[in-house]
């Protein structure tokens, strides 16, 4: 089956219309669907270069739903994976992906704040660099504008953009081994909250630690402060960069684990299955 956006007019909660088909380009990947403030969807999907499947290249997809009639422009090779778009500035955040295979032990390699695969027969070890990039869209074009290398001492684990801000989330680790099988040793987690999106360059505004597996970045629309969700263990936390350089942290006890984190303009609400849902305002 052709991969294609399919259309729903849904001004009308209890009759809604399908009003179209889009078709999408095959690939070898498609991304998830990202909504921006103006209405545009974007999307991504990454295909071989040539007959290669070992080199790929990422395509932003942008589709329009300001008018009547629903609208896809053409796609734009970027340099990068995409993580995030701003039409209204023509700009994109993606990921660069860098790698390469050296010669080192599984210990050091695991330790690597690069490390992605571990050879065992070969002995050989697969880093990739993924920094920040800002890139700028002009029609069909793409260009580089800044890079951004958030540490080089941590992987880069999660990016989500809200807004004009990114967060980047990142993890320093060190595993210890002995000839049975391998203990983790210790880890330290920590957001970056990156600015710059609609400029010319990206700065790291602030960064603090925080065990963020499960980011759920929202907008508050009456206060346009930009916010992360995180469903825990009886917690759910949140944090409030409206101030980038230095962004709040609230921790709000829950009755049990958050299995669902929905977040609209004046609360966050957190499903707790048998014990119903919890509501946090955020005015």
């Amino acid at each position: 089956m052709n991969p294609t956006y399919e259309i729903i007019d849904l001004r009308n909660p209890g009759f809604p219309v399908h009003t179209a088909s889009l078709a999408r380009t095959e690939a070898l990947e498609h991304g998830h669907l990202r909504v921006t403030a103006n209405h545009t969807v974007y999307s991504w999907n990454m295909q071989s270069v040539g007959d290669d499947d070992s080199r790929v290249a990422f395509y932003l997809e942008r589709l329009d739903l300001s008018g009547a009639t629903p609208r896809l422009s053409p796609e734009v090779n970027v340099p990068g994976l995409p993580l995030g778009y701003d039409a209204a500035t023509n700009r994109a955040v993606t990921a660069g992906i860098r790698s390469e295979i050296v010669e080192m032990s599984a210990q050091e390699c695991r330790n690597h704040p690069k490390y992605a695969e571990y050879n065992w027969s070969t002995e050989r070890c697969t880093l990739i660099d993924t920094p920040l990039r800002l890139v700028e869209i002009e029609g069909d074009n793409a260009s580089l504008l800044a890079e951004q290398e958030l540490s080089a001492e941590a992987r880069m684990t999660n990016v989500l953009t809200t807004g004009d801000l990114v967060f980047a989330q990142t993890r320093e680790f060190r595993e210890e081994a002995d000839d049975e099988y391998w203990e983790e040793g210790w880890e330290r987690i920590e957001v970056s909250v990156v600015t710059g999106l609609g400029g010319e360059d990206l700065d790291v505004a602030s960064t603090f630690e925080l065990d963020a597996w499960r980011l759920e970045p929202r907008t508050h629309e009456d206060t346009g402060r930009h916010l992360i969700v995180r469903g825990d263990w009886r917690s759910l936390v949140i944090v409030d960069a409206q101030d980038p350089s230095d962004p709040q942290v609230e921790e709000h006890p829950t009755r049990n684990y958050c299995r669902d984190v929905s977040v609209a303009a004046d609360a966050a609400y957190c499903a707790l299955r048998q014990y119903g849902v919890h509501t946090i305002p955020l005015d």
